[in-house]
């Protein structure tokens, strides 16, 4: 959605899990690892059988959330403008 250099970017100045992890503190959604436990790699995942629909639109919304200020550090690290209205 914002291109290459903001995904080599976050690559660089994120830890693989750091998202998990505040995703897990900050807004109480528990992601598991994408590549499974004990791995090193920037994804995560999201069981598809437990869930209710409001839960899916809880975990959306606090990835956006997130992202939108990993968006806002890129821009001041960087000095780019990359848009934050364009993540939906």
């Amino acid at each position: 959605m914002f291109g290459r250099e903001f995904v080599d970017w976050q690559l660089k100045n994120t830890q693989p899990t750091e998202l998990l992890f505040r995703l897990a503190r900050e807004a109480r959604v528990v992601l598991l690892p994408g590549l499974g436990f004990g791995t090193q790699h920037a994804s995560g995942r999201v069981s598809l059988a437990n869930l209710n629909e409001s839960d899916y639109r809880q975990i959306g919304r606090a990835m956006r959330r997130l992202i939108e200020e990993y968006v806002e550090r890129f821009n001041a690290e960087t000095g780019k403008k990359l848009d934050k209205t364009k993540v939906k």
